[in-house]
């Protein structure tokens, strides 16, 4: 009998302890059942035994035969299951693993729906068409995760220089090249690649998978044709010092912020201005923006940054076009501080007239105001305060009131007016 394997070199008192023992436990008489085996000494027949309580999923016999057995592996794999609060079939299918029964283990885990250690199971042996198929039958909720964790795994064995042994083609017919004909590495390289798609992490894990072949990551993020991939490339290049190759790609990203920090690294101002008056520009089709014109106008028809001109507004667009504006407004409040700082040492009145007027645009009302402060220009620091908040009115009010100058004080009685504040307008009368 299958139970009994194993069992053929025994004496007889063993083999007698061990049918006494199949008996008692089949009529659940479990005291019978102990006191039929407790003079067993033979560890292999205590091994077997434990195989027959997973066979049968009695877990109160396995944990006195491991004790037996001294399997400090096994007990540790059960225990840590009981405090997983597992179900008794997944717990006996964790004993199961760890005595090697690969195939009771799967049953179990079938039988108990727990797929997501069958998912495991098949991830740690290496079965990755296996381990994607569950995931996609019957744990979708860990698909993306195994897709990732096979990614790194081709890409470990590629860097080992051991891919070419792997067969790829079990789970070739569920994965579809994205990337038609164009090459990137070798099979286990483009498989990873298309599995880091799948699993929404290309963005980062194949530019670093790729970084010892710029070509090929050069090819790949062209091919791709993401604004995020596009910033990646935009990033390296500037911190290698390729200023202008930076700006191609942060143009092509339509990182607006980006593009005017470069720009004023390269002292284009005057193209930095044309981009932050992007907005205005894009709004107007006969007006293309100077030498980013074409480009951005092409990225708003293909990408949806403003959406259609025609019928409802969809909500990613309206979505687009509120990042667009927020960009916009990031990359005036940088220009509006690079003219500040210029202003702080050149005194020059444009210079002073341009920083205003992007803090304006940024909405950056407060910093505005402060600057006019420094300056002394109060009919600037007048219209500047009447378009800011509450709080920017005040204290510009205060500031004015503080002045003495007839003109100072009219200027503040109007600022406590827009604010509200009725009890001031008095006092300063």
């Amino acid at each position: 009998m299958r139970d009994f394997a194993g069992f053929s070199d025994c004496d007889s008192t063993t083999k007698k302890a061990m049918i006494d023992f199949s008996f008692h436990i089949a009529y659940g008489n479990m005291d019978e059942a102990f006191r039929a085996i407790k003079l067993i000494k033979n560890e292999s027949v205590w091994e077997n035994m434990c195989r027959m309580c997973v066979k049968n999923q009695n877990l109160s016999v396995a944990k006195m035969c491991l004790g037996n057995m001294r399997n400090l592996r096994a007990t540790h794999a059960l225990r840590k299951a009981e405090q997983a609060d597992m179900e008794v079939p997944a717990q006996t299918a964790m004993l199961a693993i760890a005595l090697g029964m690969r195939d009771e283990a799967e049953k179990l885990l079938k039988s108990c729906g727990r797929h997501d250690l069958l998912n495991e199971i098949h991830q740690s042996q290496c079965e990755w068409g296996r381990a994607i198929s569950v995931a996609e039958k019957h744990d979708r909720i860990h698909l993306t995760t195994t897709q990732y964790n096979y990614a790194r795994y081709l890409e470990s064995q590629s860097a080992s220089g051991t891919a070419d042994q792997l067969n790829l083609s079990e789970d070739s017919a569920q994965s579809t090249d994205d990337n038609g004909k164009e090459s990137f590495g070798t099979p286990a390289v483009e498989k990873a690649i298309q599995l880091y798609e799948k699993a929404s992490t290309h963005h980062f894990d194949v530019p670093r998978m790729l970084s010892d072949n710029y070509s090929n990551l050069l090819s790949y993020v062209n091919h791709k044709n993401e604004p995020a991939l596009y910033k990646w490339w935009a990033q390296f290049c500037e911190s290698t010092g390729s200023i202008e190759l930076a700006l191609e790609y942060y143009e092509k990203a339509n990182d607006i912020l980006s593009m005017v920090r470069v720009l004023c690294y390269l002292e284009k101002y005057d193209e930095a201005m044309q981009l932050c008056n992007r907005e205005g520009s894009l709004e107007d089709d006969d007006d293309p923006m100077g030498p980013y014109g074409d480009h951005l106008a092409t990225s708003r028809s293909s990408s949806g940054f403003l959406g259609s001109s025609s019928g409802p507004t969809s909500t990613s667009s309206q979505g687009s076009a509120v990042s667009l504006a927020s960009a916009t407004k990031a990359a005036c409040y940088y220009l509006a501080q690079q003219f500040e700082s210029q202003y702080s040492s050149d005194q020059n009145p444009k210079t002073f007239q341009q920083a205003i007027t992007y803090f304006m645009r940024a909405e950056a009302y407060t910093n505005a105001c402060r600057l006019c402060k420094d300056a002394g220009d109060f009919d600037q620091l007048k219209n500047v305060a009447s378009l800011g908040s509450m709080t920017d009115k005040l204290d510009a009010a205060k500031f004015l009131e503080a002045q003495e100058t007839q003109d100072c004080r009219d200027k503040a009685l109007q600022l406590y007016s827009m604010a509200g504040q009725g009890m001031k307008v008095g006092a300063v009368v």
